[in-house]
């Protein structure tokens, strides 16, 4: 029911401004998201049209229409090119789009950036002894490895094939030392725990 729509706040203004649009004349389709009355917010697309009522101008029909499904397919979509399908982690596009947003974080704080280059050793001497499962089995623990190494804040990605990178804002405690040996207690704590009949290992770099 559109009565039963509310207009959050923060679009008061653009809610405002589209229905002077159509008042003046215009006609008027867009997206934007309302909310229930019992707080649930959506995406609808909005078709606007003005008409006039005989001494009551600038009158305005709008038909809005429930796109919830829609967005959210296009989130998924977004998610999924911004993602490596076997290790969950971002792919070399979503480490892109991250890493700008980190970077202007840190120049905000006025703080360095560490970049660790993390690289699997042999990839290639698993895949030809064991298979290519064992091969994606080391990408998909070295995801993890890499992963419990570092902050919740921090970007762990895999650029593609065996390489990965991990971007973080440095200080006292994320040095590029203290890092790098985290990750290889993680990766020696792994090889003991977890025995696939290879040895993983990494060469890393910052």
């Amino acid at each position: 029911n559109i009565n039963d729509l509310i207009v959050p706040p923060d679009l008061v203004e653009e809610a405002g401004g589209l229905t002077a649009k159509v008042a003046s004349g215009a006609n008027v389709r867009a997206e934007s998201i309302r909310r229930h009355k019992d707080g649930r917010s959506f995406w609808v697309s909005i078709a606007a049209t003005p008409f006039h009522v005989r001494d009551e101008p600038g009158k305005v029909y709008a038909m809005y229409r429930d796109i919830s499904a829609k967005k959210k397919a296009e989130d998924d979509l977004k998610e999924l090119l911004l993602r490596d399908e076997l290790t969950s982690l971002p792919n070399r596009r979503g480490f892109t789009t991250l890493s700008e947003q980190a970077l202007k974080l840190a120049m905000r704080m006025e703080r360095d950036g560490l970049m660790i280059f993390i690289d699997v050793d042999h990839l290639k001497q698993i895949n030809d002894t064991f298979g290519h499962l064992a091969g994606d089995r080391a990408l998909i623990d070295t995801a993890r490895v890499l992963r419990e190494s570092c902050r919740e804040a921090d970007i762990v990605a895999r650029l593609g094939g065996d390489e990965f990178v991990a971007l973080m804002i440095a200080d006292s405690d994320q040095t590029a030392e203290l890092v790098c040996d985290r990750i290889k207690t993680r990766v020696d704590i792994h090889n003991r725990e977890n025995p696939r009949g290879y040895t993983l290992s990494l060469s890393l770099g910052a």
